[in-house]
């Protein structure tokens, strides 16, 4: 595994976790904050890859 793709996914899992953190607090509904947490994972999984180029 390269030191880019270590990185894409270690920021994205951190992203993802945020966002089902924050909206579990928020609402108190566990189905849709691990929805949110992977919508977050798997759409800043796109955009980093894309921002951070090779």
């Amino acid at each position: 595994m390269s030191l880019r793709t270590a990185l894409v996914l270690l920021t994205a899992a951190f992203i993802g976790t945020i966002a089902g953190a924050l909206t579990a607090l928020s609402t108190s509904n566990v189905p849709g904050a691990l929805l949110a947490a992977m919508t977050g994972f798997g759409a800043s999984t796109l955009g980093l890859h894309k921002l951070i180029g090779r």
